[in-house]
């Protein structure tokens, strides 16, 4: 193994594949769904008690032992760049990798890494279940990183971690050759704030959509990722998603043989009477149910409810 170059990328299953290509060296998965949960300008990534490990414990995403495990290997790896002659960054085009893309450039930025060290290798292909033939070619297309890529992601990262998703639009806006693939990734970040329409964000529409009374849950997740451009969800996520929404007084879906807290794989799921009117935007949701969550630094609760309006491309506060 060649200690002397590290390879960071998006999860397991590119390092699979990475490593069944023969290349050889220090590998990070980054495995952190960055567009859900609180985002922080100071928030440190390699420390046990950061906000993002505390909100994956919170919502249960992985259990203590695994949180840790993760933790102490990105701080292994990333606690001292010193011994890395190159660092080869693997990230797909979706909002998922984009995310960790941006986050890891504005890393090496503030950790003082030589850019001219840094090599990218960002992609619309999928490595995870890439051929090896395709991830050795991927290596022909590789592009040295500048002082330029480190200032836009930082830009980006900073606009990403405030509390005015405001500050978001100018990266839609202003697509740059540097980082080609962040405008969609923003833009699509954005349709999961509260929709001006209804008040659900796309996926949860999207879900109510598919579900068409009948359909099971591995189902709905497969059509939904089907009807992606850039597919980035994870199966855990969504399920997750889909008992956020059967929950609570108000709920928007069900299982009529499950009334379990926890979402039935096998059991069916049918829109309920206000699932119906929401979805056909008859109805608000947030007339009837109140948000508390986080998209990057802007945290959604009653006082500070910001909807997005996709044909407009524009955040406007709710006033409730």
């Amino acid at each position: 193994m060649n200690d002397a170059v590290l390879h960071i990328t998006n999860g397991d299953s590119a390092v699979g594949g990475l490593q069944a290509a023969g290349f050889t060296g220090v590998f990070l998965p980054i495995r952190d769904a960055l567009h859900e949960g609180p985002l922080q300008w100071e928030d440190d990534f390699l420390s046990d008690h950061s906000v993002r490990n505390q909100y994956i414990l919170a919502e249960q995403w992985a259990p203590v032992d695994t949180v840790a495990k993760y933790t102490k290997e990105r701080r292994q790896v990333l606690g001292d760049l010193t011994p890395y002659e190159v660092i080869y960054l693997w990230f797909e085009h979706d909002l998922y990798d984009q995310l960790q893309l941006l986050w890891v450039l504005h890393f090496l930025q503030q950790q003082q890494f030589d850019p001219a060290r840094v090599q990218l290798i960002v992609t619309d292909l999928f490595l995870g279940s890439a051929y090896t033939d395709e991830l050795v070619e991927l290596t022909r297309f590789h592009e040295q990183a500048t002082e330029r890529h480190y200032a836009l992601a930082s830009a980006c990262w900073q606009r990403l971690t405030g509390s005015d998703p405001m500050a978001w639009l100018p990266m839609i806006d202003q697509a740059n050759e540097l980082l080609p693939f962040v405008p969609a990734a923003i833009e699509r970040f954005c349709q999961e704030f509260p929709s001006v329409d209804n008040g659900l964000g796309f996926t949860a529409h999207q879900a109510l959509h598919l579900i068409m009374d009948g359909e099971l849950p591995g189902h709905v997740f497969h059509q939904l990722n089907q009807a992606e451009t850039a597919p980035y969800l994870g199966d855990t996520l969504f399920f997750k998603l889909l008992e956020k929404l059967m929950s609570g007084p108000h709920p928007l879906c069900h299982q009529a043989a499950h009334d379990g807290p926890e979402l039935d794989l096998t059991q069916p799921l049918m829109v309920t009477e206000l699932g119906r009117r929401v979805r056909s935007r008859e109805a608000h949701y947030l007339d009837w149910v109140k948000p508390n969550l986080w998209l990057g630094g802007v945290h959604l609760k009653p006082g500070n409810i910001w909807c997005y309006d996709q044909a407009q491309q524009t955040f406007s506060r709710r006033v409730s």
